[in-house]
This record gives C-alpha cells, sequence and structure tokens, in this order.
C-alpha cells in the first residue's frame, strides 16, 4: 500500500473534496444574499473593510481610508478599485472625500447605508449559519470548533493570513 493509497490520504482526499464543495456552496449563498443590494462579492469586500468588520484586514483607525491604502490592502488595482467604489457611490454605499492636509489623496468611507448593507447581509448570513449548525449538539460543536482553530492557526503560522487574527 502506498502513502496516497493510506487511510489518511483516503480522509484528506474526502476532507479536500468536501471543503472545497463547502466554500462554493457558501460563496453561492453569499452571491445570494448580496443580490437583493445589487453588490458583488468584491464591492461587499470592500464595504466590510470600510465599516470595520472584513475578518482578515484590520483598521487601525476611525478615519476614512485612502484609496491607495485600500487598494493595497485588498490587493487590487487602484484603476479596479476605482470602478467598484464608482459602484458603491452609485447605490449609496459610499463615499469620497478629499484628503484635508494633502489634496492629491482621496478618501473612502461607508455611508449609513453602507453599514446597514453590511448588517442585513451579517445577519442574512449568521441565519444561515445557525440554520446549517443546528444539527449538531454542543459537544459536536466544540470538536468542530477545535479543530478549525488548530486548522486555522496553522494556516496564520504559515503565512496564508494578512494580520493572523483567528
Amino acid at each position: 500500500m502506498t502513502q496516497q493509497d493510506s487511510p489518511r490520504a483516503e480522509l484528506l482526499s474526502s476532507l479536500l473534496e468536501l471543503e472545497l464543495g463547502i466554500v462554493w456552496l457558501a460563496h453561492e449563498r453569499m452571491r445570494d444574499l448580496l443580490a437583493p443590494h445589487k453588490l458583488a462579492p468584491p464591492h461587499h469586500m470592500i464595504l466590510e473593510v470600510l465599516v470595520g468588520k472584513h475578518p482578515t484586514l484590520t483598521r487601525t483607525s476611525d478615519t476614512a481610508l485612502s484609496m491607495s491604502d485600500l487598494a493595497l490592502g485588498l490587493d487590487i488595482a487602484p484603476a479596479s478599485l476605482t470602478a467598484m467604489v464608482d459602484k458603491l457611490e452609485q447605490l449609496g454605499f459610499a463615499k469620497r472625500q478629499p484628503d484635508t492636509s494633502d489634496r492629491r489623496v482621496m478618501r473612502v468611507m461607508a455611508t449609513p447605508e453602507g453599514q446597514h448593507a453590511v448588517d442585513t447581509i451579517a445577519e442574512g448570513w449568521r441565519q444561515m449559519h445557525a440554520s446549517a449548525y443546528a444539527q449538531f449538539d454542543e459537544e459536536e460543536l466544540a470538536r468542530h470548533l477545535g479543530a478549525l482553530r488548530r486548522l486555522y492557526a496553522h494556516y496564520a503560522a504559515n503565512g496564508h493570513t494578512r494580520d493572523g487574527t483567528p
């Protein structure tokens, strides 16, 4: 029996297949949650950063972010970010304002409507998540949480997150 034919290799293969399937299904569910707001996942990601709720990018202050810092933090080309922020402005979810100390710098912030959209989407996600986990008892949830924390720690320790937060 080779290493690839081992029971562990079969389990790892099954885990990978299921994890990718869960990611895909979650992505599709997120699209459903975003559709009423006329948002695509990249727009939502930008809004989450602007309201301080992005899971891996943290803000150090409540000031509006410069377009440059936002593009750098999200690893988005500035021209692409400009188009996405244009759409967020058209929807009333974000607004740009010139920097008070450097007129060459443009800052972007979420509007109250943008904050409301993020909150509404998050509530829909929480409901979907609670429904998915309703089938597990507390012991199963605790074991699952422990396993996910260990996986997260592994990925974070090996440079797979921007700031290493769980």
